[in-house]
């Protein structure tokens, strides 16, 4: 699908723990979703799909659920916070931010 930076949402500091999802899901310390960016033609077909978020040597799957602006589209992915802690193994803000990783949508959809 596409390699590319990616950042975290969902945490007090930020305002969106709690907060719900473009598509209604509300955004928790275990949630398992991500943002596309609103800059990506027809980012809202890929609401419900799941992706493969690679990094580091793990692998974690997410449902793209939320939308936002991403940096103008200069981020691939906003993770919420338990694609975080599963890719990184640790919490939000404890490694490096931006990370680069790999991204596969498991529906084979470009």
């Amino acid at each position: 699908w596409r390699s590319g930076v990616v950042s975290a949402y969902g945490s007090t500091s930020d305002g969106t723990l709690g907060a719900h999802t473009a598509t209604g899901a509300i955004v928790s310390e275990s949630s398992m979703g991500v943002a596309v960016p609103m800059s990506m033609p027809n980012y809202r077909s890929y609401f419900g799909r799941s992706v493969e978020i690679s990094y580091g040597g793990r692998t974690v799957v997410a449902v793209v659920n939320d939308c936002g602006g991403l940096g103008g589209g200069s981020r691939a992915l906003d993770l919420q916070p338990g694609v975080w802690m599963a890719r990184a193994a640790v919490s939000i803000g404890a490694c490096a931010p931006f990370p680069t990783v790999s991204c596969k949508d498991k529906c084979s959809h470009r």
